[in-house]
């Protein structure tokens, strides 16, 4: 298994990184066809700050059929942007720290102080609420530390869409399974 979803450990009652990719395998297709204006994946990055380094532990996992034309370009992003939520002690979202000039978008969150999540390959407030309806089904945040990183992006009425999109996808897939 990856280190770094042997890392993740998750709050009392919630579920554990795997499970968390297996919600994000499951749905990513029906968040893909209702809110991702044609594009069709992506990547999602975990990250964790290490514990006996300085370096965070990263796993990064494609989602869905990104754009191959833009594969490289969606994995940094999802990096960078998990990355500069860690760096930054106090921030809750990539969106706190968004500088388009720079490259650096919305689309990521933390879930923990020393953990982070972040996607690219929808448009960038898909991707923020994607990880937020993950983190949300996993039990890694509850709904009031979601409320604070909508109110950054003004998000919540997207969120809410793709948290019911991702619910309903995952609900499929177990009675599939």
């Amino acid at each position: 298994m990856n280190s770094v979803l042997e890392a993740i450990v998750p709050r009392s009652g919630g579920l554990y990184a795997e499970t968390l990719l297996s919600i994000a395998e499951a749905s990513v297709t029906a968040v893909a066809e209702r809110h991702g204006n044609g594009k069709k994946g992506g990547y999602l990055c975990l990250m964790v700050q290490g514990y006996q380094t300085s370096e965070p532990m990263v796993s990064l996992h494609q989602l869905g059929k990104p754009d191959e034309a833009k594969a490289d370009k969606y994995q940094h992003l999802a990096q960078e942007k998990a990355t500069r939520i860690l760096a930054n002690q106090v921030a809750a979202s990539s969106w706190q720290t968004r500088d388009p000039d720079q490259g650096q978008w919305g689309g990521g969150i933390r879930t923990a102080p020393d953990t982070a999540i972040a996607f690219s390959g929808f448009p960038e407030l898909v991707d923020e609420a994607f990880c937020l309806a993950l983190a949300r089904m996993a039990g890694w945040m509850a709904e009031d530390e979601i409320s604070i990183v909508t109110a950054f992006s003004r998000n919540e009425m997207l969120y809410r869409l793709v948290l019911k999109t991702v619910g309903e996808a995952f609900q499929e897939w177990t009675q599939g399974s």
